[in-house]
């Protein structure tokens, strides 16, 4: 019962499948160190492997099998098994999904919403470009859940959010099953097709795109007619985050077969940085003549509005802290300051807000900390690295190896416990709890719905980072100095440990 609970929590795209075959090292990793973790969650107590089955040890690495009967469900039920749930719109991993403020980027909502509304558009791909951090995410799900609240459900084909590092959601492979899925569910009479396209070959979710185009896609959008007035939108988003750039390349060539070889009734909406390697390929035949460019600018007004209304938000839940203070907090001409400095990048501002508004600190003392920042340099990431350099020299310089001990654990990981991480790095949990406090602004703390004595170093807070940004900061010797973090180091490091704790553990249980 034990090994089939952490699979349930750490299957990042709610599968426990047999067929995914390109899992990183890094990934196998992680599996590897918190499945120790659960063991020692009841130490003493060899109970915990009484009911567990194909279950074996070898120098000491776990190595779980699962029994693959033979599906008598329907193909779409089947293909649910083989998807990314993680990467669709409404996923419990996203969850909450970064979105757009009320009433803030209604010229780039708009341009969108054109796009897939317009019965007739002149090309039938559009490309969202931004650099890193400019709320192109954040514009892709607002459409999406605008649409579906507006009843035009059917317009949205599908919707598939990569994640880099992201198990199920940096894979090429996951894209179309998921989309079809989303496909069967949201356009009237695709279901059968898409029942009778997995039927017919149970093993296409687990090929490769090229490999998926034709059944998974093209014969399924011709067999089923789309609307009278319509053709339905796929969604993609932060194409740059899948794992390589040829899987990339893929994904694009995909598009363009589709659209310009079998001609399907189908558009596309791409969203991704600005990459050179995807410009080009953009700019070349045939894909180019089907391609509306669109460049997500700076929203002046509405970034304005984001940060005026964030900190009105923090003057009311600190009501107490700011009763002396005049308004408007901060005044216009600071916000005006910020929004300079932002320079379009949605996540410096929700960065900053977050910092400010920290419960364990006072908001004017942290926003005084924020406005004494002196960019290195004119680099594009100048002002993040700053924020997030200061983030972390905030922090005790007592601490200063916990700390990077921390964030490395839980950049490699992507996910795991505060009392796990305690075992995993051999710390106290007063000194993580120490370090922890002051980076809600960058690491994100997630109070389990339930808790469950036996399990209790897997459902005490989950830590995960907010952006991929601070991962990009972080590993980079160059930008991070002092805060640098060798992830090759930190992984052989956890590894280590977990063996070592594996094999107390077997020693203290008598195994």
């Amino acid at each position: 019962m034990a090994v089939v609970l952490v699979i349930l929590v750490f299957g990042a795209d709610g599968s426990t499948h047999p067929c995914r075959r390109e899992e990183s090292s890094t990934t196998k990793n992680s599996f590897h160190i918190v499945l120790l973790l659960t063991i020692m969650s009841n130490p003493g107590h060899t109970s915990l492997f009484q009911d567990a089955q194909n279950l074996t040890f070898r120098d000491p690495t776990f190595n779980v099998t699962v029994n693959n009967h033979e599906s008598r469900t329907s193909g779409v039920h089947s293909l649910s098994q083989m998807i990314s749930k993680d990467a669709m719109y409404d996923s419990s991993a996203r969850n909450p999904p970064p979105r757009c403020h009320a009433e803030t980027r209604e010229l780039s909502l708009d341009k969108v919403i054109t796009f897939v509304d317009d019965p007739e558009p002149e090309k039938q791909v559009m490309w969202m470009n931004a650099p890193f951090g400019h709320g192109k995410s954040a514009v892709m799900q607002t459409v999406i859940e605008t649409l579906i609240a507006s009843g035009r459900k059917h317009r949205v084909a599908g919707a598939f959010f990569f994640g880099r590092d992201k198990e199920g959601r940096d894979k090429a492979h996951y894209l179309l099953p998921t989309i079809l899925y989303q496909a069967a569910h949201n356009i009237p009479g695709m279901y059968e097709h898409v029942n009778n396209a997995i039927n017919a070959d149970p093993t296409l979710p687990s090929k490769s795109i090229e490999a998926q185009l034709i059944p998974l896609l093209v014969i399924p959008f011709q067999h089923c007619s789309p609307s009278s007035t319509h053709t339905p939108t796929v969604f993609i988003d932060g194409l740059d985050e899948c794992y390589t750039i040829e899987a990339q390349r893929s994904v694009l060539k995909m598009i363009s077969d589709a659209i310009t070889v079998y001609r399907i009734p189908l558009r596309f909406v791409v969203a991704s940085r600005p990459e050179a390697h995807l410009s080009d390929y953009f700019k070349k035949e045939p894909l180019h003549s089907t391609i509306r460019f669109f460049t997500l600018d700076d929203d002046f007004r509405s970034m304005w509005q984001y940060l005026r209304e964030g900190f009105d938000e923090i003057c009311n839940a600190r009501a107490d802290e700011m009763s002396e203070i005049s308004a408007p907090w901060p005044s216009n001409a600071t916000i005006y300051d910020l929004v300079r400095r932002a320079s379009g990048q949605y996540l410096f501002a929700a960065t900053t807000l977050r910092f400010v508004g920290d419960e364990y600190s006072n908001p004017l003392e942290q926003l005084q900390v924020i406005l004494t920042l002196h960019p290195r340099c004119s680099s594009a990431f100048s002002e993040m690295d700053t924020l997030y350099t200061q983030i972390l020299q905030g922090r005790p310089i007592h601490l200063r190896n916990c700390l990077l001990r921390v964030l490395g654990a839980i950049i490699v990981l992507q996910s795991i416990s505060i009392a796990a991480l305690g075992d995993l790095l051999d710390e106290t949990l007063s000194n993580i709890t120490t370090v922890l406090r002051g980076l809600r602004s960058v690491i994100e703390v997630d109070e389990p719905p339930i808790s469950y004595p036996n399990f209790h170093k897997l459902l005490s807070p989950m830590l995960s980072l907010y952006h991929l940004s601070f991962t990009e900061f972080a590993t980079d010797k160059a930008r991070a100095g002092d805060f640098w973090i060798d992830k090759d180091a930190v992984e052989k490091g956890l590894i280590h440990r977990a063996d070592f704790l594996l094999a107390n553990s077997l020693s203290v249980t008598g195994m």
